[in-house]
């Protein structure tokens, strides 16, 4: 139990004739401390009893302590934890020495996660040609696989935009998140001690403010790990198909430069490049100087298709989320442009 949650674990020993309430109440300072008042208790720290019964009779007594502790935790927000040992025997074995208890709180490694989601999520992928949802599925649920079972009954709005969803979730169990507790799924023992989202969705409304921005930068950073490993190599594999549709006009403005266009940024540096070497934001900077405009409904839509782009790989680049509106407006505008 120490190695598992707790910071102060109490080990009772109840025999036949013990007045339970007594014993534990002699820990809280105080003379008596019944099974209703230890569940509505609240200790600043994760306080455990373990009540070791010795005999028939003492067992009874533990159960008893034990129903009244349960019934009476139904409307209580007490922190502290009741456990009752049936059988202690094992306790006492000498050839245990080398034992020792280890604590699994039930999560999964990232890698785990991303394997469960996508064997989950077989046929269902999206937004559009991406992979994204399953992505954000991973990422948001972090070690949580119940939660990610939740994730995935929502729609592919919701899941797109799920950093405006999250305090909706979160108010199904707010007891639960306000905690802050391990044992309650609030945070991983794994290394590193991973936060669940729905924690920080807590502390991103109501902890101070400097709780507050570090709830709200993790959990963006969710949001922007979803897009690198998703849409930085999806627009990069799309990047000289989009360019094709222009390459009439960058034809044209190369033939009067030798076959080079010059690319300037915006600090004034010029270089001279090939028509294939142009990434999306070059053709937007072409496009605001006015040397590139589109004729046909495919140009347009191609130059359209770059200026979205530019918008997300800014914000990626910077290590910043980028808005889930900007995402899909995105996605939608380069799969109708090549016809996917």
């Amino acid at each position: 139990m120490k190695d598992g949650y707790s910071d102060d674990v109490i080990s009772l020993t109840i025999r036949s004739g013990s007045d339970i309430a007594i014993d534990i109440g002699h820990h809280f300072k105080q003379s008596r401390v019944t099974a209703g008042q230890l569940a509505a208790t609240i200790h600043h720290e994760k306080r455990v009893i373990i009540l070791q019964a010795v005999g028939g009779e003492a067992l009874e007594l533990c159960q008893q302590y034990g129903s009244e502790f349960m019934t009476a935790s139904k409307d209580t927000n007490g922190n502290v934890k009741l456990v009752i040992s049936l059988n202690d025997s094992g306790l006492e074995d000498e050839g245990a020495e080398d034992i020792q208890i280890i604590s699994f709180d039930g999560g999964l490694s990232a890698d785990e996660m991303d394997a469960y989601v996508g064997l989950r999520m077989v046929g269902r992928g999206g937004p559009g040609t991406t992979r994204l949802l399953k992505s954000i599925i991973s990422e948001f649920a972090g070690f949580d696989v119940l939660f990610a079972e939740r994730l995935m009954e929502l729609d592919d709005l919701r899941l797109i935009s799920i950093r405006d969803h999250l305090e909706t979730l979160e108010n199904e169990q707010q007891d639960r998140w306000r905690s802050g507790l391990w044992e309650r799924g609030c945070r991983s023992k794994r290394p590193g001690g991973e936060t669940h989202v729905l924690h920080d969705t807590y502390l991103a409304k109501s902890g101070g403010d400097f709780v507050k921005e570090g709830a709200r930068g993790r959990i963006d950073q969710r949001y922007w790990r979803s897009c690198v490993k998703i849409l930085t190599p999806w627009m990069e594999e799309r990047r000289q198909h989009v360019i094709r549709f222009l390459q009439k006009k960058l034809d044209g403005l190369a033939a009067q430069n030798n076959g080079k266009l010059q690319i300037v940024r915006g600090d004034g540096y010029s270089r001279q490049v090939d028509i294939d070497e142009l990434e999306y934001n070059n053709i937007v900077g072409l496009s605001n100087k006015g040397t590139l405009f589109g004729d046909t409904d495919h140009e347009k839509r191609a130059i359209l298709v770059c200026r979205y782009v530019k918008k997300v790989r800014d914000e990626i680049a910077h290590l910043r989320a980028p808005r889930s509106d900007d995402v899909v407006k995105m996605i939608r505008e380069m799969d109708i442009l090549l016809g996917e």
